[in-house]
C-alpha cells in the first residue's frame, strides 16, 4: 500500500503547463471499402474505425476505439445492397495521471509490449512500421488494471 501512495503522489515540476493549455477531446479514425466482382456479383467489404480521446479535466482520460466492419451485397434479383455487419471493441480504457511517471489504466486495453500495440498499430499507420517478433505472442485485447510508466534516471555518462 506505501508503494501505491508513494507512485500516485503528484510530483511538482518547474515546467507546469500553463493555464491556457487544456486538453481537447478527438474523435478521429479511418473508413475505407474493398469492392470485389465475382461472376458480375459486386461485393463491398466495408470498415470504419472511430478512436475517442475524451479528457476529464487535467488528469483523467477515456481512450478507446471500435470496429464496424460489413460486407454488403445487392440481391441478384435486384434492390439494394444489404449485408452483415460485426462490431467489436479493440480497446476502452479509463487512464488516471498520477504523475508524470505513473499512468493508471483500467478497463479492456491493448497489452502494452514496449508502445507498438498501443500506439502504433492503428490501421491507418501500420504500414510505417513492419510487426515487431513479439506481436504473435498476445494480440487480444486484456481485462483489468494496468500500472505503467518510467522513472527519472539519474545516471550520469562517464
Amino acid at each position: 500500500m506505501a508503494l501505491f501512495v508513494l507512485l500516485c503522489r503528484p510530483v511538482s515540476s518547474a515546467a507546469q503547463t500553463p493555464d491556457t493549455d487544456k486538453p481537447v477531446p478527438i474523435l478521429t479514425g479511418n473508413a475505407g471499402t474493398f469492392s470485389f466482382v465475382t461472376g458480375g456479383q459486386n461485393l463491398i467489404d466495408a470498415q470504419f474505425n472511430p478512436v475517442l480521446l475524451l479528457p476529464l479535466g487535467d488528469r483523467w482520460l477515456i481512450e478507446s476505439r471500435v470496429a464496424f466492419e460489413g460486407q454488403f451485397q445487392r440481391p441478384p434479383d435486384g434492390g439494394p445492397y444489404a449485408g452483415p455487419v460485426t462490431k467489436h471493441v479493440d480497446y476502452a480504457q479509463l487512464d488516471y495521471i498520477a504523475n508524470p511517471y505513473v499512468t493508471i489504466t483500467a478497463g479492456r486495453f491493448l497489452t502494452p509490449f514496449g508502445i507498438f500495440n498501443e500506439r502504433l498499430y492503428p490501421c491507418w499507420i501500420r504500414a510505417l512500421q513492419p510487426d515487431p517478433l513479439i506481436l504473435p505472442i498476445n494480440t487480444a485485447p486484456s481485462d483489468g488494471v494496468m500500472f505503467r510508466g518510467g522513472f527519472r534516471s539519474t545516471l550520469r555518462p562517464t
